[in-house]
């Protein structure tokens, strides 16, 4: 014994039933009615595949189309990054020798102090 659902209320019954226990209805030679419902519903998921199928190459097209806009961005940008990271470092070479600089007064003011130290 298989279930099956009520073509009217949709609750389960027996397939073996002439009538549904739960409304009433007359089940016995309905049986084409399951069997035509089963295949509008293979059709309306066949229908639905197709469009799956369908959007698959428009999905692949723009996914293509946005790589290439960002290559040709990324291209068109690399001379302001090379630019930009050229100027980072030139300021942190500049940086380096400002440093490099007040460790030099540093030094020549501390061998001041140390001379004056020792003459007296």
């Amino acid at each position: 014994m298989a279930l099956i659902k009520c073509p009217e209320c949709g609750r389960e019954i027996s397939d073996k039933a002439e009538v549904c226990v739960h409304c009433g209805i007359k089940i016995s030679g309905m049986e084409h009615l399951h069997e035509k419902a089963r295949l509008k519903e293979k059709e309306i998921l066949k229908k639905k595949n197709k469009k799956m199928v369908s959007l698959i190459p428009t999905i692949v097209t723009v996914a293509a189309i946005a790589v290439i806009g960002w290559f040709i961005w990324y291209q068109a940008t690399a001379s302001d990054r090379e630019d930009k990271e050229f100027q980072d470092a030139l300021d942190k070479f500049n940086n380096t020798t400002d440093e490099l600089e007040e460790l030099e007064r540093q030094l020549e003011y501390n061998e001041r102090l140390i001379d004056e130290y020792d003459e007296e």
